[in-house]
C-alpha cells in the first residue's frame, strides 16, 4: 500500500476518469465504479492508502509521460522495501520543466539539467546587481 499527496492523487484520478476504459462514475449505486474489480477504484477508496492497478499502469499511465515517470519513482523498489537501511528519496516535481525525480534533500527544486540553468541565472542576476550597486557609488 501507498500514501500519496494530495496533487499526485488529483493527477492520477483526473487522468482516469479522463481515459480509462474500466472506469464509470456510477454503477448500480457504487461511486467511482471499476469493472476489473467490481466495486470501487482503489484510487478513489477515502482512505489516502492506494494499492496499485496493472491496468492503470499498462494502458492508461503510458499516455501522460510526467505522471507516468513520477508513478514510476513513488513506486520504486527501495519505496517500500523493509530490508533497506536508507529511507526512499522524496519525489519532486521540477519548478522548471515539470518533470518527476528523485530528489536528493527535501530542499531540491530542480531536475539535475534544470538546476544548471537556474544556478547560471542566479549567478548572473547576483553578478548584475553587484555591477549596478558598485557604479551607483558616488565619490
Amino acid at each position: 500500500m501507498w500514501i500519496l499527496d494530495k496533487k499526485f492523487k488529483k493527477e492520477i484520478t483526473s487522468l482516469i476518469k479522463r481515459e480509462c476504459a474500466n472506469y464509470d462514475s456510477q454503477f448500480c449505486g457504487i461511486n467511482h465504479y471499476c469493472c476489473m474489480v467490481d466495486t470501487t477504484c482503489i484510487f478513489f477508496r477515502e482512505n489516502q492508502e492506494v494499492g496499485r492497478c496493472k491496468y492503470f499502469e499498462k494502458g492508461v499511465l503510458p499516455l501522460e509521460d510526467d505522471l507516468e515517470s513520477g508513478y514510476r519513482i513513488y513506486h520504486s523498489k527501495d519505496q517500500g522495501s523493509t530490508t533497506s537501511s536508507k529511507p526512499a528519496k522524496p519525489r519532486i516535481k521540477c519548478e522548471r520543466c515539470g518533470t518527476y525525480v528523485k530528489a536528493n534533500s527535501n530542499r531540491q527544486r530542480y531536475c539535475d539539467s534544470c538546476k544548471k540553468h537556474s544556478d547560471k541565472e542566479k549567478a548572473r542576476l547576483r553578478k548584475q546587481k553587484s555591477r549596478s550597486e558598485t557604479q551607483n557609488v558616488t565619490i
